[in-house]
């Protein structure tokens, strides 16, 4: 946590980087090839003349100039150099797109580029082309290498449809290699020329910095930001309601604003796409809800939620969500719901849940998780259907002979061990005297040791043996361990003697001191 305010200025200077300049020669190149029907072409030329009428998408004080070129098996300049200096002029420059006519023909992308770089005068800050094509050209790359070559910036591509070969505009988009949308040199998709409209103006609002240059009046500078990465990572120009740049952040559907801050986002159901953002706990500390679920989101769940603080609602159910829960959710010391389920998420369950204190409700169903869920001390609602994971005993319950967070810890560790398949697993998890158990040796109400030597134990070691706060004597020797399988917080030292191969571990536990090998255990 204490390299949050590093990491929130690393991400302004970010954003700096995507916005536009002061003025900007803009090129935009449309695709009137015979592949696209007559009923496909209106509705690209519909899109980009709506596009430029908004002043959100295209500012209307003379600080873009404007040209549109036509390609298909030729190049026709539509519209020459125009500044947009005002609503009049930018429709005027919408009403000549509109009366474009279909060229047909073949798709002569390189063409196109060498127009627009004709186009620019070069007294702009910067220079931009704008492709926008369905289908698929040659030698592209060689005209975007001399459009760069005479001065031109940035070349962008939007590709229509699923006929397209993203590898050539990823090729022909400058600078190199090509970037992820909206940063400059990128290669932005629309599904199908329904979804053009969107796009063209997502598109244009990036290259013309519109999105970005919205006034952070009632927000701090990095949540605007945050906000502003959020829409861009989940394709927001897709979204069932979007953003607009003619609103305040705090006017944006799904956010809610108190005192100055986001403390709620709430986009559920509303067609995100993409992935979360790896950055999003970085942003918003005074955030008590997140509600991105019922979407299409897909990757990891990123660490950096563990920095909301203040967080109490969490729901990222019903997506496409996979890899492990983060351990950083340990961190939400706040959280109270928890909805993870329905996604695709494995490996083993984290060992921190019962350390959640005011967790009042948690949801992981339909996932591909295993491990053991420990008995909680306090009321918690839980769905673990769908899944591979054990619930803590209720033979603890019985337990009269140490403390039922021990025997809990015990039974913990038989099954992230893999106790099942133990060779001598003796009355683990079997009877209610665990003292009794195969290994385990007690002494005044307490467990002291734990004998496990040469006995098939795999897995890893959980976190919860630290509440065996009596222990003096852990032998764990010849089984499968190494130091990745050995919480962080219980390792004194971990490495590999390089003279016997053999991993040399050191593990603090309670009043514990026990130096081991992978093959000899020492004390």
């Amino acid at each position: 946590m204490k390299n949050a305010s590093i990491l929130w200025a690393l991400l302004i200077l970010t954003f700096s980087t995507l916005q536009a300049a002061e003025t900007v020669e803009l090129c935009t190149a449309i695709d009137g090839s015979g592949s696209i029907g007559y009923s496909d072409f209106q509705l690209q030329i519909e899109g980009l003349a709506r596009a430029i009428e908004k002043s959100s998408v295209v500012p209307q004080n003379s600080r873009v100039t404007l040209s549109i070129v036509q390609f298909s098996g030729g190049v026709r300049v539509e519209v020459t150099p125009t500044l947009i200096d005002s609503q009049a002029t930018a429709d005027a420059v919408a009403a000549q797109v509109r009366a474009m006519n279909q060229m047909g023909g073949g798709t002569n992308i390189p063409g196109a580029i060498d127009a627009c770089t004709q186009q620019f005068r070069f007294t702009a800050d910067k220079q931009v082309i704008d492709v926008s094509t369905d289908g698929e050209s040659s030698d592209s790359s060689e005209a975007s290498t001399r459009a760069i070559a005479a001065g031109v910036d940035v070349i962008n591509a939007l590709g229509v449809g699923w006929g397209i070969n993203i590898g050539e505009l990823r090729s022909l988009v400058r600078p190199q290699p090509a970037s992820e949308f909206p940063k400059k040199g990128f290669v932005h998709i629309a599904p199908s020329f329904n979804e053009y409209a969107k796009a063209i103006k997502s598109k244009i609002a990036a290259e013309t910095g519109q999105l970005l240059k919205i006034k952070c009046t009632q927000l701090p500078q990095v949540e605007c930001n945050g906000l502003v990465e959020l829409y861009y990572r989940t394709k927001g120009y897709y979204w069932k309601e979007s953003w607009s740049a003619d609103q305040t952040h705090c006017d944006w559907k799904g956010i809610t604003c108190q005192d100055g801050h986001v403390t709620q986002i709430d986009l559920s159901a509303n067609k995100l796409k993409g992935k979360i953002p790896r950055s999003i706990g970085y942003y918003f500390s005074h955030l008590s809800r997140l509600n991105l679920a019922d979407n299409q989101l897909s990757g990891t769940i990123p660490s950096s939620l563990g920095y909301l603080s203040q967080l109490q609602y969490l729901a990222l159910n019903n997506n496409q969500l996979n890899g492990s829960i983060p351990g950083s959710i340990a961190y939400i010391k706040q959280l109270q719901t928890l909805n993870l389920n329905d996604n695709q998420l494995s490996g083993l369950l984290p060992t921190f849940f019962d350390n959640l204190k005011e967790l009042q409700r948690f949801d992981i169903s339909n996932n591909q998780l295993t491990g053991f869920l420990p008995v909680f001390n306090h009321p918690v609602s839980f769905d673990l259907s769908g899944n591979q994971i054990i619930v803590g005993p209720a033979i603890c319950s019985n337990v009269v002979e140490i403390p039922q967070s021990e025997c809990h810890a015990l039974v913990h560790f038989y099954y992230s061990t893999d106790g099942k398949n133990w060779k001598d697993n003796t009355g683990w998890n079997m009877t209610n005297a665990p003292c009794d158990w195969k290994g385990v040796s007690c002494s005044d109400g307490h467990v002291t040791q734990i004998n496990l030597i040469d006995n098939q134990l795999k897995g890893y070691i959980p976190e919860s043996i630290g509440n065996l706060n009596k222990l003096e004597k852990l032998y764990i020797s010849k089984n499968q361990f190494s130091c990745d399988e050995i919480p962080s917080s219980l390792i004194n030292d971990c490495r590999v003697d390089k003279v016997s191969t053999t991993t040399l571990i050191s593990i603090a536990i309670g009043s514990a001191i026990a130096i081991g090998l992978a093959f000899l255990f020492l004390l």
